[in-house]
C-alpha cells in the first residue's frame, strides 16, 4: 500500500505518489499525471463479472490513463481506461455480488452512455471447462467464443441448478460476434497455428511487473489440474480432492502436454452462459423423478423390454433395412405407416423399430425418442392428455437436466395438486420438441386407440402438428382400417414435409403414396375446411393462455404476417422491445426466443440455417389473410408505431453517417434498423395516420437516418462508399412522398418549402412524379408546386413521369405548365 504521511499545514493525511518501472503514478489521487483522452476516443468496451476479473484486465494493459473526461449522470459504473496495442480500451466491473445477463446488460448500457464511440464489446473473464474428446481443456487454456452450426459462438442455458452428469442445453443463442472480430479471429488461430503464441511469457513478464499479484493470480502448479470422471459424487465440504477422498480411480488419465503443444491452449467454440455462477454439480434426482412421474404415471419401458425379449434375432430386420426405413432415418419430417392383418407381427416389429433408434443414437443426447403401444383394454389410461403427456414425460426424461418450461409448469400445479390442461401439456410439449435436433415417435395399433370425444383424430392432429414445427419423424402400426388410414391423410395435411406442394390438391395426391390401398374420397373444401379447423384449434389454444403469453403471441404471429419480408429472430426480438414513447431500446425487454415459439401454439418456427422466424406453412398465411381483421385488427397500425419509434432512438440522431464503417456499424448495432428505415411507409400506407407518424417525419436528423437505410444498397462485396451513394438532406415531406402517404403529406406540407430539396436538387414533386404516386401529385400542384424544377442532372417531373410511363400524372403536369421542350442538361 502507498505510504500515508501528514500534510502539516493541513493536518490532512494524503497519499505519497509512487511511481511505476513506466513513470505512470498508479496509486490514487494521481490521475493528473495520466494521460487522459476524450470519452469519444475509446472504441473497444471490456466488461468484467468478478472483481477478480478485473483485476486481471488492469494487470494486461499497456499503459493506464486517468480518469474519463466525463461520466453521464445515469452512469453508475466504475471505470479503468487504458489502451492495448493501438487500440483504447475502456474496463469496467459488474456490482459486487451481482451476476448475469440483466447485470452485464446494465454495464454495457450505462458504458455506452458515457462512451458512445465504442464499436467492439467484450466479455473475457473465468470460466468452467468442459473438455471433450475434441477439446482437450486443461486449467489455465483459453476459450474464444466461435459460431457454431449457424449459432452465436455464445449459448444461454440458464435453467436455475448445475447438474453433474448432465448434458447441457440451450435455450437460446446468443447473435454472433460482429464481423470484425470474427475475422480477427481468423487471423491469429491461423497465426498461432503456424507460430504459436507468446502468451505464457507475457504473462511472466506482467506478474514480475505485478508482484503482489503472483501469490493469488500465478498459474496453478499442473499436479492441481485433476478431470473428475463425471459419475464422482462431490459433496458441498472442502476441496475436489477430499471430497473424493483423493481417489485416483476417480480421475480421468490424460497424458502431460508435450513442448510442441501450446500451453496455455487457446480452444475456439461455443460458451455455455447463464445468469448464476455453476457452483454446485450435485443433483437431486428423486426431484427430477418426482416431476416426471407427476406428467404421467404410464412408462412404456416395461412392455419394449417384453416384447424385445419376445422378439427373435433378426426379426423385423427386413423392415430395418428396407429403403423406406432409411429414407425415414435419414430425412427429417417424414412418416412411415405400417398397417398389417392381425397377428402378423406388428407389436414386435415396433419393438425392433424402438431398439433400433434406442441403439443407432444412444451416443446423442440431442436426439429424442418416445413410443406408445395402443391397448384398448388400457383406455382409461390412454386418453388424449394421457398420450401427449407420456411423449412429453419420454421427452424431458432424455432432456438434462429437465426443460426448464417442465419444471415452471409442475412448479405452477404442485401446490394446488392439479394436473395440467392438454393446452398446457401441448405448450411445454412443444418447446421441449424444439430442442431436439431429431425426434422420433414410435406408436403401436394405432387402430386400438380409441375413438371416443375424438381421441385418435385429436392425437394424431397433435403430432402432425408437432411433426410440421419441429425435425420429428413419426412410425405407426396398425391393423388395415379405413379410419385410421383416413384420418392420416386428413392430418398429414399439417404436414411441413409437403411444403413443395402447391394447392390443397397437390398435397392430398402426395399423401398417396403413404398407402397403395383403397382412399375415401375428399373434397377440395373438406380439405381446406380441415387447415382451417387446425388453424383455428391453434389460435384457440392461444386465447386459452394467459394475458401475457397470449399477448405475446398475437404480437409475434402479427410481425410474421404482415411483415415486408422475412424477418430473423433478432429482428423480432427487438420490434417486439420497443415501447413506444421511449427514446431508446431497452435490452431488458428482450423476449426469449423459447419463449417467443412456445407461446405460438406450433404456427411458428425457426429456419435454423437463416435463422428466420416464419409460419409453419403456407397455408397458415392464407388462413391469417382470410382472418386477419377477427385476430390482428390493428396491427398495421402497431407495427408503423413501433417502426417510427424505432427509428426516432437516440442513436439515430446523430442524423447521416459520414462513413461506409459508421453506417454498417449502426446497422449491427441496431438490428431492426434495416427494416424499419425500409418498410415503415409500406406499413403506415395501410394504417391510419397516427401522431406518431406525424411526430417522427419533424425530426430532421432521424429521417436523413432513415433515408439512408432506406436507400443505400451494398451491391457487391467491395462496392465501396455504397452509404454516400444516395440523396442528403432529405426531410420529412420528400419521405412522405416517396411511401405515397396521402394524409401526412396534407398534414406536414404547411411546414416546409414546397420545392424543397435534398442534395441531389430533387423535389417533393420530383418524387411524387418519379413514384407514380398521382393523389399526392395533384396535392402538390394545387398547393403551387414547380414543374418546371430540375434536379441535378437538369431533369423534371414531367421527364420522370414520362420514363416510368404515368399517363396520369404526365398529363396533371401538362395541365399546369410543365414544359414539353425540357431536356437533360
Amino acid at each position: 500500500m502507498p505510504k500515508r504521511t501528514v500534510d502539516h499545514e493541513s493536518g490532512i493525511p494524503s497519499v505519497k505518489r509512487r511511481k511505476t518501472e513506466s513513470g505512470v503514478d498508479r496509486s490514487s489521487g494521481a490521475s493528473a499525471t495520466k494521460l487522459q483522452l476524450a470519452n469519444g476516443d475509446y472504441t473497444v468496451g471490456w466488461i468484467c463479472a468478478i472483481t477478480t476479473e478485473y483485476v486481471a484486465a488492469r494487470a494486461f494493459l499497456d499503459k493506464e490513463h486517468g480518469r474519463p473526461e466525463y461520466q453521464s449522470p445515469n452512469d453508475n459504473n466504475d471505470y479503468t481506461l487504458g489502451e492495448i496495442g493501438k487500440h483504447n480500451v475502456v474496463i469496467a466491473v459488474l456490482p459486487d455480488g451481482e451476476y448475469g445477463t440483466a447485470s452485464a446488460a446494465s454495464v454495457a448500457r450505462d458504458m455506452l452512455r458515457s462512451f458512445p464511440n465504442i464499436r467492439i464489446g467484450l466479455m473475457v473473464g473465468i470460466g468452467g471447462g468442459a473438455p471433450s474428446p475434441k477439446h482437450d481443456i486443461r486449467l489455465g487454456d483459453i476459450v474464444v467464443s466461435t459460431p457454431s452450426d449457424g449459432n452465436g459462438g455464445v449459448f444461454q442455458y440458464d435453467f436455475g441448478k448445475t447438474i453433474q452428469d448432465r448434458v447441457f442445453r440451450a435455450t437460446g443463442f446468443l447473435d454472433q460476434p460482429p464481423t470484425v472480430l470474427r475475422t480477427a479471429v481468423s487471423g491469429l488461430k491461423a497465426q498461432y497455428e503456424s507460430d504459436g503464441h507468446d502468451l505464457e511469457e507475457v504473462i511472466d513478464i506482467t506478474l514480475q511487473k505485478k508482484s503482489r499479484l503472483r501469490k493469488k493470480y500465478n498459474r496453478p502448479d499442473t499436479s492441481t489440474d485433476r478431470l473428475y470422471r463425471a459419475d464422482a459424487v462431490h459433496n458441498n465440504q472442502g476441496c475436489c480432492a477430499t471430497a473424493t477422498n483423493d481417489d485416483t480411480s476417480k480421475l480421468v488419465s490424460r497424458l502431460a502436454r508435450t513442448e510442441d503443444e501450446d500451453n496455455p491452449a487457446i480452444h475456439y467454440g461455443l460458451i455455455a452462459s447463464a445468469n448464476q455462477l455453476m457452483k454446485d454439480a450435485s443433483i437431486n434426482r428423486k426431484e427430477d423423478l418426482e416431476v416426471l412421474d407427476w406428467i404421467t404415471p404410464v412408462d412404456y419401458g416395461r412392455q419394449q423390454s417384453d416384447f424385445l425379449r419376445k422378439r427373435q434375432p433378426r426379426t423385423g430386420q427386413w423392415l430395418l433395412d428396407s429403403e423406406e426405413y432409411q429414407t425415414w432415418l435419414k430425412r427429417s419430417k417424414q412418416t412411415l405407416y405400417c398397417p398389417g392383418i392381425p397377428g402378423a407381427g406388428k407389436t414386435i416389429l415396433t419393438s425392433a423399430v424402438v431398439h433400433d433408434l434406442t441403439t443407432r443414437f444412444q451416443n446423442d443426447p440431442a436426439v429424442n425418442i418416445a413410443y406408445i403401444y395402443c391397448n384398448f383394454r388400457r383406455k382409461d389410461e390412454q386418453k388424449i392428455d394421457d398420450l401427449l403427456a407420456s411423449v412429453l414425460k419420454q421427452l424431458a426424461q432424455d432432456q438434462t437436466p429437465l426443460p426448464k418450461s417442465v419444471k415452471d409448469l409442475y412448479d405452477q400445479h404442485k401446490q394446488k395438486r392439479t394436473q395440467p390442461s392438454l393446452g398446457e401439456i401441448m405448450k411445454v410439449l412443444f418447446t421441449a420438441a424444439a430442442m431436439c435436433s431429431r425426434l422420433f415417435i414410435v406408436i403401436d395399433a394405432l387402430d386400438e386407440c380409441q375413438v371416443s370425444d375424438g381421441c385418435r383424430s385429436k392425437f394424431l392432429r397433435e403430432l402432425f402438428n408437432l411433426q410440421a414445427t419441429t425435425a420429428a419423424n413419426i412410425f405407426a402400426t396398425s391393423r388395415p382400417s379405413l379410419d385410421v388410414e383416413n384420418e392420416f391423410k386428413h392430418s398429414q395435411l399439417y404436414l411441413d414435409s409437403l411444403q413443395d406442394k402447391t394447392s390443397p390438391r397437390e398435397m392430398y395426391d402426395g399423401l398417396e403414396n403413404l398407402q397403395k390401398q383403397a382412399q375415401p374420397a375428399v373434397t377440395e373444401d373438406q380439405k381446406l375446411e380441415v387447415l382451417a379447423q387446425a388453424y383455428e384449434d391453434a389460435m384457440e389454444r392461444i386465447e386459452g393462455q394467459r394475458e401475457g403469453f397470449r399477448s405475446l403471441a398475437k404480437k409475434v404471429l402479427s410481425w410474421i404476417v404482415y411483415a415486408k419480408r422475412p424477418l430473423t429472430t433478432l429482428e423480432v426480438q427487438h420490434a417486439l422491445a420497443v415501447r413506444v414513447g421511449d427514446q431508446q431500446l431497452d435490452m431488458d425487454n428482450l423476449r426469449e426466443i423459447e419463449d417467443m415459439i412456445s407461446v405460438c401454439a406450433g404456427l411458428v418456427t425457426i429456419d435454423k440455417e437463416t435463422g428466420i422466424i416464419r409460419l409453419v406453412h403456407y397455408t397458415t398465411q392464407e388462413y391469417f389473410e382470410r382472418t386477419q381483421s377477427k385476430w390482428f385488427p390493428d396491427a398495421q397500425t402497431n407495427i408503423t408505431a413501433i417502426c417510427t419509434t424505432y427509428l426516432s432512438f437516440q442513436p439515430f440522431q446523430s442524423g447521416f453517417a459520414q462513413t461506409d464503417v459508421v453506417f454498417e456499424d449502426r446497422l449491427e448495432s441496431n438490428p431492426f434498423y434495416d427494416y424499419a428505415g425500409h418498410n415503415w411507409g409500406h406499413h403506415a400506407r395501410l394504417a391510419s395516420t397516427c401522431q406518431d407518424v406525424l411526430s417522427f417525419l419533424q425530426k430532421q436528423t432521424h429521417v436523413e437516418a432513415s433515408c439512408q437505410a432506406l436507400l443505400a444498397s451494398k451491391r457487391y462485396t467491395t462496392h465501396s462508399n455504397f452509404s454516400q451513394e444516395v440523396p442528403k438532406r432529405m426531410t420529412g415531406l420528400h419521405l412522405a412522398v416517396y411511401f405515397g402517404l396521402e394524409e401526412a403529406v396534407k398534414a406536414i406540407a404547411g411546414k416546409y418549402a414546397l420545392d424543397v430539396k435534398d442534395s441531389y436538387g430533387r423535389t417533393p414533386l420530383w418524387y411524387a412524379a418519379e413514384r407514380g404516386h398521382k393523389t399526392i401529385v395533384q396535392q402538390l400542384l394545387e398547393k403551387g408546386a414547380d414543374t418546371e424544377a430540375k434536379d441535378e442532372d437538369g431533369r423534371t417531373s414531367l421527364l420522370y413521369a414520362a420514363e416510368n410511363g404515368y399517363e396520369a400524372i404526365i398529363q396533371q403536369l401538362l395541365e399546369n405548365g410543365a414544359d414539353t421542350e425540357a431536356k437533360d442538361e
